[in-house]
């Protein structure tokens, strides 16, 4: 296992894991193939920051009874060189699995089937659903992610579904500049949770001229996908400022929507 300090590298030939020093049990793996560039991370137990904790308050999310020893798990990018970084993106799915105390979560007054993993968007200061799939025996809950970002955190929450087949689908930006401000704003990271785990999903983008310029295809196994686009299309190249349509289509499903890149 991988633990404090050591580097990622795309050039691994096995799984790379990455171990939570404060609970041994939260960790997440990374199959041959996923890391894209060289970055250590460190992942830590922390509670949540005041403008986190009033976050909590915002719907689907059930709001904590205990908001003041709100936990969230604090995931620590470094590149090569030791910088410090909020984000980082990755080739493939990586798997995230979060380990949960049931007496904190029977205290915060949330049911454990209904627990769900979110990432903290520093932008717009919400929490963010991923959802995740919960094993009640060993007290944990996945998730797949194709992006790390800083601080996550395991809630309860009401959602109803969106449309048939998903729970939530979410573009974090809307609008956004490839490489170009800081690394939070530069590529555009699809959140999406299904109605029920999906042996597969494919989300598709599109000029308005119906031309498809991205396509990309992973593992839905956890109820939920996270897939980034930096504004290449599949050759490679930039693609020009203006409005895409996406498509995801899971379990027979479709789930449409716009984003924009502005150049």
């Amino acid at each position: 296992n991988k633990m404090e300090r050591d580097i990622l590298s795309p050039d691994a030939t096995g799984e790379q894991t990455v171990v939570c020093l404060d609970d041994l049990e939260t960790a997440i793996s990374f199959p041959a193939g996923t890391i894209g560039e060289n970055f250590r991370l460190d992942i830590w137990i922390t509670n949540m920051t005041t403008e986190q904790q009033e976050a909590t308050e915002k719907k689907p999310i059930q709001a904590p009874l205990d908001k003041l020893n709100a936990k969230a798990w604090i995931f620590v990018i470094r590149n090569a060189k030791g910088e410090e970084q909020p984000e980082q993106w990755l080739k493939n799915d990586a798997t995230i699995k979060i380990a949960y105390d049931p007496a904190y979560i029977a205290a915060q007054g949330w049911s454990e089937d209904k627990l769900s993993i979110y990432y903290w968007r520093a932008t717009t200061k919400q929490w963010v659903k991923l959802g995740g799939k919960v094993d009640p025996n060993n007290h944990t809950v996945s998730v797949k992610v194709s992006y790390l970002h800083k601080y996550y955190t395991v809630m309860a929450d009401t959602a109803e579904k969106v449309k048939e087949g998903f729970i939530s689908v979410r573009t974090d930006p809307k609008v956004f500049t490839p490489r170009r401000g800081g690394r939070e704003v530069q590529n555009m990271k699809l959140s999406i949770v299904f109605e029920k785990p999906v042996e597969k999903y494919v989300v598709r983008i599109y000029d308005l001229k119906g031309n498809l310029v991205y396509r990309v295809e992973r593992s839905g196994e956890y109820g939920n996908g996270e897939v980034f686009w930096d504004g290449r299309d599949l050759s490679g190249y930039d693609v020009p400022g203006g409005v895409y349509v996406y498509k995801i289509e899971a379990g027979g499903q479709v789930y449409s929507g716009t984003i924009v890149i502005a150049r």
